[in-house]
């Protein structure tokens, strides 16, 4: 197996990469959107070298790792590479992979490229990719402490056409956040994502950080679609200390991109405040954000905690079906 970075590679081989990377976008969408923007730490795997067509994978070895590794899966090793002498011997070609990997971040760290020790956050993929890469960690002696199980979900459009939103009764709008949103607004939203990471995202043993949270919700109103649900103030009375009010009214459920590739877009910090659950409020701005997607002629996909049953049913209403089980791997 042969890692070579991808900004090393002749504008041939970086065509064939990226075909690749698009082809299974679907698996991969934060590393697509991260390609697009850097290819720092980005290298693509060849099975003999890099003059080889044989691409194997791709992985950004960065603070969050990042990897398209489809053929981890025993399953596409049958289905997709079944007519190949190359792939016959799965098994053989994954510790093949997980080996080479460990070379190469051992000698990133020592050459001080990739730090270990301090730069590494977590491992985020698909389950099989994320069981190779942390075989590639183990050997290099990095072991996570935490680990979340996911499914990875893909939107069917045919089921999604037959849907609609749920009628609003009390004069509830929907609407996307601009970067130059009044200070009510930016706190009132603000505090949606603060409880959104605290209750979905912050790993165990973990202290929250509002600056860092308050940095990635800046980052996603300037690079993201942010849909917000905004409830008149007047028919509600009294508002709990959960949600911020002001003159228009509060904001209570919100829905997001957080990844844009080729094809796709991922869905992420869907989030209601607890005092306005049961109201379809997350079903009706997660279908706005999805008709803002498919706008934009992209592929929603997503990934949800298995363990979240409500979550799980609100998106299989929503018409999407699982395409994978998905993983992250916390180390810090």
């Amino acid at each position: 197996m042969t890692f070579v970075p991808f900004c090393e590679l002749s504008r041939f081989y970086k065509t064939i990469a990226l075909k690749f990377l698009q082809k299974y976008e679907f698996l991969c969408v934060q590393l697509a959107a991260h390609i697009r923007k850097s290819s720092k730490n980005v290298f693509v795997a060849f099975l003999r070298d890099k003059n080889s067509l044989a691409v194997y994978g791709i992985v950004s070895l960065n603070k969050t790792v990042l990897h398209c590794l489809p053929f981890a899966s025993e399953s596409f090793f049958m289905s997709d590479m079944s007519e190949s002498s190359i792939f016959k011997n799965a098994s053989a070609i994954q510790e093949d992979f997980s080996t080479a990997l460990a070379t190469l971040i051992k000698r990133m760290s020592d050459e001080n490229a990739f730090d270990v020790e301090d730069s590494l956050s977590c491992v985020n993929g698909t389950y099989s990719g994320v069981k190779l890469i942390l075989d590639a960690f183990k050997k290099v002696g990095k072991t996570p402490f935490q680990i979340n199980q996911y499914d990875l979900l893909k939107l069917n459009f045919e089921k999604f056409s037959k849907i609609h939103a749920f009628p609003f009764h009390r004069g509830e709008k929907i609407f996307r956040l601009k970067r130059n949103i009044g200070v009510n607004y930016r706190r009132a939203v603000q505090h949606l994502q603060n409880e959104y990471e605290k209750e979905e995202v912050l790993p165990v043993g973990l202290e929250f950080n509002e600056d860092s949270c308050r940095l990635r919700l800046s980052n996603a109103i300037r690079t993201q679609c942010v849909l917000v649900l905004e409830v008149p103030d007047k028919n509600y009375g009294d508002l709990s200390d959960a949600s911020t009010p002001f003159k228009e009214g509060v904001l209570v459920a919100k829905a997001s991109t957080n990844a844009v590739g080729f094809h796709c877009a991922q869905i992420g910090g869907v989030y209601t405040d607890p005092a306005y659950r049961g109201c379809h409020y997350a079903f009706n701005v997660v279908f706005a954000l999805l008709k803002k997607i498919c706008r934009m002629k992209k592929n929603p996909i997503l990934f949800v905690k298995k363990s979240n049953e409500c979550a799980q049913r609100l998106y299989k209403h929503l018409g999407f079906d699982k395409i994978s089980d998905y993983m992250i791997a916390y180390f810090i």
